[in-house]
């Protein structure tokens, strides 16, 4: 899988970006109707940060430790 990490302290700026992590990691798996939004979750799945089936979106490990890096528990 080819990886495009982007700079996470340029997160904050990415508003998609963040509430998608927000959404996914305090709500846990996630359907892809209540996901805020979906091209930003394709670009977490490239990146291996989120990964899906059948319609469930979730982080994986690599998705969480970095929402704990970037603070996005304290919000």
């Amino acid at each position: 899988v080819r990886r495009f990490m982007r700079q996470w302290l340029n997160l904050f700026e990415d508003k998609e970006c963040y509430d998608t992590l927000i959404c996914l990691f305090k709500h846990g798996p996630t359907f892809d109707g209540d996901i805020p939004s979906k091209s930003e979750r394709d670009q977490l799945f490239e990146e291996g940060l989120v990964d899906r089936y059948d319609g469930w979106n979730w982080l994986t490990r690599e998705g969480v430790l970095k929402c704990l890096e970037i603070d996005i528990d304290k919000n």
